[in-house]
């Protein structure tokens, strides 16, 4: 999978595909919301914390694909919950820097 156009819906369908791809199967169960403002598009992935049965060992490709997309990304958590997180540009960001 590539990333289209910065900012595009298929950039925010790709790195949202990425991230789930990134923490399944070891994830029982997650939650993934996206929502905009002034800085971008956010995607927040949370899902339970790994146990030693559980962790992950999730293949490094996703995180480039989310890198590539992403004005900024991240990840953080607790005992209990983790959060994947990537904010993508607004379209209107793409035009006014003259990316096509």
């Amino acid at each position: 999978m590539t990333v289209g156009e910065p900012g595009c819906d298929s950039d925010t369908a790709a790195v949202a595909a990425a991230m789930v791809r990134h923490v399944l199967p070891a994830a029982p169960s997650l939650r993934l919301e996206i929502t905009s403002d002034d800085c971008g598009i956010w995607l927040h992935l949370t899902y339970p914390a790994p146990t030693a049965e559980t962790a992950p060992n999730p293949p490094a490709h996703e995180l480039a694909l989310i890198d590539s997309a992403a004005r900024t990304w991240g990840h953080f958590g607790d005992s209990r919950w983790h959060t994947l997180w990537a904010v993508l540009p607004l379209p209107a960001d793409t035009a006014k820097a003259g990316i096509s």
